[in-house]
């Protein structure tokens, strides 16, 4: 059976001091803490801007008392959801480059990066135009651009036009491309969907968002409201029996949570850790799926 490395979506969010992070702890002492909690996280930052190379360093330097701790890197949405849906190729090339430069590289000397992450935008459909190229060529290009046989590539789809049988498996041409080029499928629990059965790579990457479907009058029109959701534990049992299963036969499985409002990532995954029988960390043992985690998180 494969490893798993559970975890979240980003580390740097300050409704986190108190549910996860002591109180008074300072953000330059945010990834510390979590590393505590957990072995793997998705840098979230790097979606919104690149990070100059002292901050990656930065990253670096203050898990370097974990010899195992992971990191998987969010591609910048300046590629995902700009150059890419309008057929920008250069601005893609450009834009890459810089970010292999200051964060791809660094963290691969280190040894410390697991994957990179291609979220394309819930309007990139299978059937529309990328500028003058139809959109799988234009995602094509763009992977063949990344590598993905020297490192792991994951894509998100969000649009259900690259599936079929309502989001059960990827359409026949989908998985015959990426099966080719290696490039994993990230199977999403949330924003609509549920995790499909297709397999592209030998190894996995789970994304769950939460399964919000009524957003109240307050928060609509906010981009982060369908990710206000925290799982129950029910549903964490029940989410763990398809990840164990692709973990039988994968290399490596990935689970990250993306419902990172007032720390209800960490706690769903430090119960998906539970469920799937993985050690707990020391710094929280406190923190267990009995009495003490509801406690904690005020539940």
């Amino acid at each position: 059976m494969a490893p798993f490395l559970v975890g979240c979506a980003g580390w740097s969010y300050r409704d986190w001091v108190g549910p996860v992070y002591p109180p008074r702890l300072t953000p330059a002492h945010w990834l510390e803490a979590y590393a505590d909690l957990f072995p793997f996280v998705e840098i979230d930052s790097t979606f919104y801007a690149i990070p100059a190379e002292a901050i990656v360093a930065g990253w670096l330097e203050r898990v370097e008392t974990l010899p195992t701790f992971r990191f998987a890197a969010r591609l910048p949405q300046d590629i995902t959801h700009k150059a890419l849906p309008k057929g920008h190729r250069d601005d893609a090339v450009r834009t890459w480059n810089l970010f292999q430069e200051r964060v791809v590289e660094p963290l691969e000397r280190a040894k410390r990066l697991e994957a990179i992450l291609v979220e394309l935008p819930p309007d990139y459909a299978y059937f529309e135009k990328a500028g003058e190229s139809d959109a799988l060529s234009a995602l094509t290009r763009l992977l063949e651009d990344l590598e993905p046989k020297r490192r792991n590539v994951a894509v998100e789809f969000r649009h259900a036009s690259w599936f079929e049988h309502v989001g059960e498996r990827l359409a026949p041409e989908v998985q015959e491309l990426f099966a080719s080029l290696g490039v994993c499928t990230v199977r999403v629990d949330g924003l609509g969907f549920r995790f499909h059965e297709s397999q592209t790579a030998p190894w996995s990457y789970f994304r769950l968002h939460g399964r919000r479907e009524t957003i109240p009058p307050s928060e609509r029109g906010l981009s982060q409201a369908p990710y206000n959701y925290q799982y129950s534990k029910a549903e964490i049992t029940a989410l763990a029996d398809p990840i164990r299963k692709a973990a039988a036969q994968d290399r490596a499985t990935f689970v990250v949570f993306n419902n990172h409002f007032r720390g209800q990532a960490a706690r769903n995954a430090l119960e998906m850790m539970e469920a799937l029988g993985l050690p707990v960390a020391k710094a929280a043992a406190s923190l267990s799926r009995a009495a003490k985690l509801d406690e904690f998180f005020g539940a």
